[in-house]
């Protein structure tokens, strides 16, 4: 039987890493493809960030992605004094939220704007991210838009 077997196709789940027969340890990606990304969809659009600010909910499993490509640009005030922190948080239901974050980012302030990617290829149903300013003194306009993936199986035998 091969990494993906062919009864789990359209489902989401992840074969684990293996060890190729040159002994090299391999991610399941490495034996996919990626297939046309979804149109790129905006989740934050141009929201002035102090404290913290949540975007829509972004369906991974729940729109029968593998992953999301996101990217994050935080637009600074002229000096600033804060950087960006982005906390992505899962959801089953795309309402009821983790209370520990699954990946995190931070942009730096130095530059202007910034701009960060960031691959979230776990099946969670949902994601969102919540962007927060890392002291007390600038307001940051921040964008978050993602793409959809969904990777080509390609049945390589183990």
């Amino acid at each position: 039987m091969g990494i993906y077997d062919e009864r789990f196709y359209g489902l989401p789940h992840r074969a684990g890493r293996i060890t190729g027969e040159d002994g090299e340890v391999y991610n399941e990606l490495d034996l996919e493809t990626i297939t046309k990304p979804s149109g790129k969809v905006t989740v934050m659009n141009a929201v002035s960030v102090t404290t913290g600010s949540d975007s829509e909910a972004i369906p991974i499993a729940a729109s029968g992605y593998d992953a999301v490509a996101i990217l994050v640009t935080a637009d600074f005030p002229v000096s600033p004094t804060d950087d960006l922190n982005v906390n992505f948080y899962a959801s089953l239901d795309g309402i009821t939220w983790s209370t520990q974050n699954v990946q995190s980012v931070t942009l730096d302030s130095g530059t202007d704007p910034s701009r960060e990617m960031v691959l979230i290829d776990e099946p969670y149903p949902y994601v969102k991210a919540t962007a927060a300013r890392s002291g007390s003194t600038d307001t940051i306009t921040v964008t978050i838009e993602y793409v959809g993936i969904r990777y080509k199986k390609t049945g390589v035998a183990v």
